[in-house]
């Protein structure tokens, strides 16, 4: 059995998940023969904390929520385009991302997931896609009236999915900007937007921007079960 620790969004005095991504952990590692033990990370900075964190888990996933503050990525917010910051888990969130570059441990980031992991290693965030990047639509709705847009993989993604095109959701209004040095972007959209990256120095350290855990797919599946597994191969 395997441990992921996964971060959570701060709902008034409350640390919340939504039931989705640890169910998208334990149901892709059946898929693959791998058991999954989920644990969500409260929101606490203490460094004890996450050293006993980083020694007792063997992977982590960096969960979607709310926008990070400009301010750790060498911006300001005088513009109001980063909307319902919070501070705590911009704080906790850092300090593991950080911790575990220093270590080594894989981890998966969605969505906001991806943002953090990429500030926390030293790049920085488009506040606002829709103002500051994209002048067109950058993601259309489906039949089914849900955002759905064609994603360029490239890299170690497109080897994990076997296909250079997929098909993804798309729930965001801030993406990556600038990537750190030893940084591969993976994927992008139409309108350039990166879709994902990975550190080429590290184990695994690898998000996308969409949220594979939502209405999962033969894509959610394969990019799980290739980090599930890296897990299981380190946990060795």
């Amino acid at each position: 059995m395997i441990s992921i620790a996964m971060t959570c969004s701060r709902n008034g005095s409350a640390d919340v998940m939504q039931t989705r991504y640890w169910e998208a952990l334990v149901r892709f590692g059946n898929a693959c023969g791998i058991e999954v033990a989920p644990f969500v990370l409260p929101q606490h900075t203490d460094e004890n904390y996450i050293r006993w964190g980083l020694e007792h888990f063997d992977g982590f996933l960096f969960s979607g929520g709310v926008d990070l503050d400009p301010v750790l990525y060498g911006e300001t917010n005088d513009a109001g385009l980063s909307k319902d910051i919070s501070p705590a888990r911009d704080t906790f969130e850092l300090a593991l991302g950080k911790a575990v570059l220093e270590t080594g441990k894989p981890t998966f980031g969605i969505c906001r997931g991806i943002q953090s992991m990429n500030v926390a290693a030293g790049g920085s965030l488009w506040q606002d896609i829709h103002s500051q990047w994209c002048l067109a639509e950058h993601c259309p709705k489906d039949a089914n009236d849900k955002p759905r847009h064609t994603v360029h993989v490239n890299g170690r993604l497109a080897e994990i999915l076997g296909t250079d095109t997929v098909e993804t959701n798309s729930y965001h209004h801030q993406s990556l900007k600038i990537v750190p040095a030893g940084a591969d972007i993976l994927a992008h959209a139409h309108d350039g937007v990166v879709e994902a990256f990975a550190l080429r120095n590290h184990p695994y350290y690898l998000g996308v921007q969409w949220h594979p855990e939502l209405d999962p797919d033969w894509v959610s599946e394969k990019i799980f079960v290739d980090y599930l597994q890296t897990v299981l191969a380190l946990k060795k």
